[in-house]
């Protein structure tokens, strides 16, 4: 629709659930731009289809001794998004700081004076619990490599963490890179290379006070 000259498809096998069976081992993608109403019989062709290129989507089975992947979608330069899965190491952990304050386990306005051993001492009045996590991708090409770059300089950036013991943890989370730096690297100097990067989620874990 004018003014924009491109469209967005959603291409994956998940997209196509439906039609893809268990054996299917790649499929086809092509647009083309049509007049009309595809549930109509007035549907006309509006280009040849041979101004359009047709992708090929290769379905390969996730190799058995690597980790869940985690998939993230990053927003390029272009203003649509891109994707690729780290399917090695992960690592999580959570930063918590605590502001605490010293409360007195007896009650001197009382008229006894009782302390037991369970009785609070220092009580946590309010804490911060940041969740971190560190990806690491499996050997990249200089290709992959190059690609990446765009994820380690985009503003907006979210992952789906593949595990299948967490299903809720399939949704997209927005989440802020923590990898401040990009060092490129190439095969010609780095031979076999990896990338890794960190990041937190957008929103940290709740909890109640002490």
């Amino acid at each position: 629709m004018y003014p924009y000259k491109a469209i967005t498809v959603g291409s994956g096998p998940r997209n196509f659930q439906d039609f893809v069976s268990g054996t299917t081992t790649h499929y086809y993608v092509a647009v083309n731009a049509f007049t009309g109403s595809a549930c109509t019989s007035t549907v006309q062709n509006l280009t040849d289809e041979s101004m359009f290129d047709v992708y090929r989507f290769n379905i390969i089975d996730p190799k058995c001794n690597d980790y869940p992947d985690y998939q993230f979608s990053w927003l390029n330069s272009y203003g649509f998004r891109d994707y690729f899965s780290f399917s090695k190491r992960k690592d999580r952990s959570v930063a918590i700081g605590r502001n605490t304050y010293l409360r007195e386990a007896a009650d001197y306005n009382g008229t006894s004076y009782d302390v037991n051993v369970y009785d609070r001492g220092t009580t946590v009045f309010s804490q911060t619990l940041m969740e971190k996590f560190t990806a690491f991708t499996d050997y990249v090409t200089d290709a992959e490599a190059k690609y990446l770059e765009g994820l380690f300089i985009s503003a907006d950036v979210k992952v789906r963490f593949n595990d299948m013991d967490i299903p809720q943890r399939y949704e997209w989370y927005p989440i802020s890179l923590l990898s401040t730096t990009y060092t490129e690297k190439t095969y010609r100097k780095d031979r076999l290379f990896q990338y890794n990067i960190d990041f937190k989620l957008a929103h940290n874990i709740k909890s109640q006070r002490g």
